[in-house]
Formats: C-alpha cells, sequence, structure tokens
C-alpha cells in the first residue's frame, strides 16, 4: 500500500502530463462509484421489494386455502396445499396451529413438534393480526396468520431462498464496475490525449527555454494557436527578441572598448571575454574561456615574481566580493611576453551571492613609459643626463640622514668651470653644450659609485661625498676631478684649456642645515676663484664672517639711499699740457 501511495504521489510530482491524468481518473473514478452505488443500491430495493411482495402474495393465497382444512383438522388437505407450492426458491412451507405446532410442512417429519427457534417465538408472540418479514442475509422468512370468521386459527410460514436475487445483484455489480472500468479507461485515454498534446507545448517551451540556457540564443517557440500556451509562447519570443537585441547591444559595445573586460565565476573559469582582451593577451576567445584565469591569464608582480592564487586580488573578488583596484602587476601574453597592466577586479552579486568577478584590464605600457619619461624629465638634466636639482636635492637629503645613522662625514663640493662663458662667445652654444657632456663624464669618473654627480645649471655641478673617513680623501678626489678638467677638450677643430674651481663644505662638521650647506659651498667656490681659479677651497668660518659683514656692507648702502645720505661730487681732470679740463669723475660720500 505504502509503495502504491509512494508511486501515486512520485507520478503525481513528475509532470502536467501525470497530474492532469491522474487528476481525470480519480474525478471519474468518485463519480462511476458513487453512480454504481446507487444503482445497486436501486435494483437492491426493486429486486426485494418484488420478492417480498410475491411472497407475501404466497403466503396469502395459502392462509386462505388453508383456513378450511385447518378448522376441519384435516392435515392431509394442509398437507396436499403445502406441498403444491412450487418455487425453484422455496426453502420451507409450513401451516402451525396458533401455539406453533406443525400441521403441514414440506418436511414431514416436523408434522406434529412445536417450533422454539427465535425466529418462531418471535411471531407467535407477535400479533397476529400483522405479518411478520424476517430477512437475513441468504433468506427471506415471512409469517402469515390464519384467520376464519375473525378469529386467529394459525399460521402459514413460508422461507424463500436469495441465491437468485443475490447473483442478479452480483451481475448488476459486476457490469456496473466493467461500465465504470471502460469509463475510466476511456476518461484516462481522453485525459492522457488532451494532456499530451497541452503538454507537448509545454514541453517545446520548456526545450526552448533549455535550449537558449545552454546559450543557443537564437531559439524561438514555435507555436501558432491562440491558446494561453500560444499567448505565451509569442510573449516568450518577445522577450527573448529583446535579451538578444540587448546583448547584442551589449556585444558591441564590449566589442567596441579597447579596454580588456573577462568574467569568472565562483571557481575562477573564465566565462566571457572580449575581442580586445583575448588580442592583448595573444589568445583567440575559445581558447580562454572555460580555462582557469589565474593559470592562463597569468600575471605577476611587476619584477617578475610569481604569487600564490589565495593572494589574487581577482580571487579575493568572487570569493570574499572584495573590489580591487590594481597597477603594480604584469599580465603575461600566450607568445611568453607581457605586459604592465591596470585592472579593476569587481564582485558579481546576484541574489545576496558572489556568483563571480569581472575584471576590466588596460595595457598600460605607454603610461609607464610616460611616468617614467616625466619623472626623468623632472629629475634629471636633458643635456648631461646627470640627476638635476630636485633629485640632488633628495640625494642629498637621503645622504645626510644616512651619515647620521653611520657617524661619517658628508663632503659636499661645488664645482662652476672658469671662463665656460667664453667657450659660448667664441664657438657657439652646440660647443659649450659639448663641453659640459664631455665635462660631465670627466667627473663621473673621478668618483665612486656610491657618490652622486648633479648639475646644477649652466656650468655648475655638485658631487656629494659620503662615508667619508678624513679631508684626505675629499683633497684626493679634488684634485683628481681638477686634472681631468684641465685635459683639453676638442670642441670640434679647436682644442679648448679650460679649468674649475671647486668649493667644499663637510657636513656635519661646517652645519647640520641643509640649505646653509649648500650656501657654504657656494661661497668656498668664490673663495676658490678668488684665488686664482683651478683650485679647490674649504668652507671655513671667516668666509662666512666675509660674507655677513658684505651683506651688512649692502644692507647698510640700501639704507643710506632711502635716506638720502649720499652727496655726489664732481671731480676735474684736467690736462696738464693744455690746462684745458677734459672730462671730470663723480665721487659718492
Amino acid at each position: 500500500m505504502k509503495s502504491l501511495i509512494s508511486t501515486l504521489v512520485n507520478a503525481w510530482r513528475s509532470s502536467i502530463r501525470n497530474q492532469l491524468t491522474l487528476a481525470f481518473a480519480t474525478v471519474t473514478s468518485l463519480i462511476m462509484l458513487i453512480f454504481n452505488y446507487n444503482i445497486i443500491q436501486h435494483e437492491r430495493d426493486f429486486l426485494m421489494k418484488q420478492s417480498i411482495n410475491h411472497t407475501f402474495e404466497l403466503a396469502r393465497a395459502i392462509s386462505v386455502s388453508s383456513s378450511s382444512w385447518l378448522l376441519a383438522d384435516d392435515v392431509v388437505g394442509l398437507q396436499e396445499i403445502v406441498l403444491a407450492i412450487s418455487n425453484p426458491e422455496l426453502r420451507y412451507a409450513m401451516v402451525l396451529s396458533p401455539e406453533g405446532r406443525v400441521m403441514a410442512s414440506h418436511d414431514s417429519s416436523l408434522i406434529g413438534h412445536y417450533l422454539a427457534d427465535p425466529i418462531s417465538r418471535k411471531f407467535l408472540m407477535s400479533t397476529p393480526a400483522n405479518l411478520t418479514l424476517i430477512d437475513t442475509k441468504h433468506s427471506l422468512d415471512i409469517v402469515t396468520p390464519i384467520t376464519a370468521n375473525q378469529q386467529h386459527i394459525g399460521w402459514v410460514r413460508i422461507g424463500l431462498g436469495r441465491d437468485k436475487l443475490n447473483n442478479n445483484l452480483r451481475k448488476v455489480a459486476i457490469y456496473g464496475f466493467f461500465m465504470a472500468f471502460l469509463a475510466i479507461t476511456i476518461t484516462i485515454a481522453i485525459a492522457r490525449w488532451l494532456s499530451g498534446k497541452l503538454t507537448s507545448k509545454l514541453n517545446h517551451v520548456i526545450m526552448v527555454a533549455n535550449q537558449v540556457h545552454a546559450g543557443q540564443t537564437n531559439q524561438r517557440v514555435q507555436l501558432e494557436d491562440m491558446s494561453e500556451i500560444g499567448i505565451l509562447g509569442k510573449d516568450i519570443n518577445r522577450m527573448l527578441d529583446a535579451i538578444q537585441y540587448a546583448n547584442q547591444r551589449i556585444e558591441l559595445l564590449l566589442d567596441s572598448i579597447s579596454d580588456g573586460f573577462y568574467g569568472v565565476d565562483n571557481q575562477g573559469i573564465v566565462t566571457f571575454i572580449n575581442p580586445a582582451g583575448a588580442k592583448m593577451l595573444g589568445y583567440e576567445v575559445d581558447e580562454i574561456i572555460g580555462k582557469d584565469a589565474h593559470e592562463l591569464i597569468h600575471h605577476t608582480h611587476n619584477d617578475g615574481s610569481d604569487y600564490p592564487s589565495e593572494d589574487c586580488k581577482i580571487n579575493a573578488s568572487f570569493k570574499h566580493g572584495i573590489r580591487s583596484h590594481v597597477n603594480d602587476e604584469v599580465f603575461w601574453c600566450k607568445d611568453g611576453s607581457s605586459f604592465p597592466v591596470e585592472y579593476y577586479s569587481d564582485p558579481v552579486i546576484e541574489d545576496g551571492n558572489i556568483i563571480g568577478a569581472v575584471v576590466s584590464f588596460n595595457n598600460i605600457t605607454q603610461q609607464k613609459q610616460n611616468e617614467e619619461l616625466i619623472w626623468h624629465q623632472a629629475n634629471y638634466d636633458a643635456l648631461t643626463g646627470l640627476p638635476n636639482r630636485r633629485l640632488f636635492q633628495e640625494h642629498l637629503l637621503q645622504e645626510t640622514k644616512k651619515a647620521e645613522r653611520t657617524h661619517q662625514l658628508l663632503a659636499l663640493l661645488l664645482l662652476d668651470i672658469d671662463h665656460f662663458k667664453e667657450v659660448n662667445d667664441t664657438l657657439g652654444h652646440d660647443m659649450g653644450d659639448t663641453l659640459l657632456l664631455e665635462a660631465a663624464q670627466r667627473i663621473k669618473n673621478c668618483i665612486r659609485e656610491t657618490d652622486t654627480v648633479a648639475r646644477l645649471g649652466g656650468d655648475e655641478f655638485t658631487v656629494i661625498l659620503s662615508g667619508v673617513i678624513s679631508s684626505n680623501d675629499v683633497d684626493l678626489i679634488a684634485q683628481k676631478i681638477l686634472h681631468a678638467l684641465a685635459r683639453p677638450f676638442q670642441l670640434g677643430n679647436d682644442l679648448s684649456y679650460l679649468s674649475a674651481s671647486i668649493g667644499i663644505t663637510l657636513y656635519p662638521d661646517d652645519t647640520t642645515s641643509l640649505t646653509t650647506l649648500l650656501k657654504n659651498a657656494d661661497q668656498a667656490m668664490y673663495s676658490a676663484k678668488e684665488a686664482g681659479r683651478n683650485r679647490s677651497h674649504y668652507f671655513t668660518s671667516s668666509m662666512q664672517d666675509a660674507m655677513q659683514n658684505k651683506a651688512l656692507l649692502v644692507k647698510g648702502l640700501h639704507e643710506a639711499i632711502k635716506k638720502q645720505q649720499f652727496d655726489v661730487y664732481y671731480q676735474p681732470i684736467i690736462q696738464i699740457k693744455t690746462g684745458h679740463i677734459d672730462k671730470a669723475e663723480a665721487l659718492i660720500r
């Protein structure tokens, strides 16, 4: 029983066709069972009523015929009446005295006996004027009183079998159930046919839906009828047309974008990539879709070093829903080449669940080159390729911090080429640039790789010597530079002989201020020039005093001008030979 119920439940859940068939069969079965039950009950009542009426008529006839024989106490006559009864359903017939003694019977052995069974006791105790009917499953027992001159003189008891009645009812039931089975079978067949026509349309819609889900977006529902399913099919087709149009617009948009786009599911498998992205990586679109993104679209740090997939920002998007922006990695192409990349990784969320990620990326090789060019132009001298003033100041700051940590000296050399202006004036600026290039190279050749040489502008260079142990080390390098610059320069067809003046200051002995350090080197360099050039001078405190005095003098002169504290005197110049005044000399006092 449980297996049958389970089978019916599974059939009900399996398809609409089975549901409709079961529904039709169930309703038809209920209707036919109720109908058959009513027919059988009606037929039973009819046959019972007919059988009872026939038996009552027979009992009354015997009662009338036997009254005279009963009054005469003629047992033989009574016996002839009883034996004359012909009925195939007759089981017994007897005439009884009022007290229940058998006067005549089909079974002659009962004559003269008193009946004491429950049925006999029941009718013997009843009112004689009433007919007594006792209906059992297999027989009808009818008792009729015999009266004469309105007096009760005995009983007639007849028993008829119900086999024929039951057989007739059985035939009616069998016929009814056969018709019910036939009706149910026909109903099921019709239901299967109707539901088949209905579900075939639904199955067609489902097939189209599955094909669209599998990527065949050009499939359409082929239903031309005007039923509800036909209308549904047309609505689905309109929806699919709209989706296909939107997808085409999206594909057109993605195809026209120069940036690369690709998507991954929550296992890191590539689900789509636009042509521009595939082209950047050197693949065909079909070569990438369905592959593991981290393995195929391999990306590393800027220096080419790998990192585990769990540290991948793209993995963090589809695993943890983290949006990432990366511009310090490189993507590796199919042919083994690579390019610096900037990419955004965004999680894709549907119904609150992360189902993947979308990555937009771009080759930023040109951008990196531009950034490097801009940085180089901002930090290096365009002519000599040496660090410019900006980068020099950064290096100087770093070297002074290093000197503080190591407790070592730092020497700053400020160098100016003597009489450089004469080269520009006589040979032209092109030759001047050639000279500066050669001078820069000669200076670089005189220092260590850990030292820094920079061009501050014009013919002015500076050198940072780090890790100085004593001033002797500085003197050796300064003399080496002076000797290198003293060698003749080949400028076209001409040889130029130049020299240089070098100012030297020490950190932190002379000062701990970077601004003051540059001023000290500048003062020492001008002292070298005043001393005859082609030499180096260390900064001394007397230079600082002289500079301060000079500054005070300049300041006092400016104040005197404002306060009109100067007087101008013109002193005549006289020719001695002629005694005439040729000109005058102006003096300010």
